[in-house]
């Protein structure tokens, strides 16, 4: 599953982040900040104050304002695979999430990309 997280860019304000990887021996993540190319990629301890719940920090686009970077890797396949998980989603009533975190990862995570 992806994990979205709100992160302090390199200027210190709070962002739109997706982990991207994790280093277990570390103790650290890569953040992938939304708008933004993996060039502007961070390193940070799973236990930084620059790290927060998702959307706990942040509302709305926190990505480039001119330029914005959009990797978008959606073909038709996985168009396909999302939109079936949106109808489990909807014929459950949303109950096929075990916690109301995971729900936000989905809907304002996933979904929202």
């Amino acid at each position: 599953m992806t994990n979205f997280v709100d992160a302090k860019d390199s200027v210190n304000n709070w962002c739109v982040g997706q982990i991207v990887e994790e280093n277990v021996d570390h103790g650290t993540v890569k953040v992938r900040f939304e708008g933004w190319s993996d060039k502007h990629d961070v390193v940070l301890k799973k236990n930084s104050n620059k790290l927060a719940p998702f959307r706990t920090q942040t509302m709305g686009y926190t990505g480039q304002r001119r330029a914005a970077f959009r990797d978008f890797r959606l073909n038709q396949a996985q168009q396909i695979i999302i939109e079936k998980k949106v109808q489990r989603v909807v014929d459950s009533k949303f109950t096929c999430f075990s916690s109301a975190h995971e729900c936000t990862q989905f809907i304002r995570g996933e979904l929202y990309f």
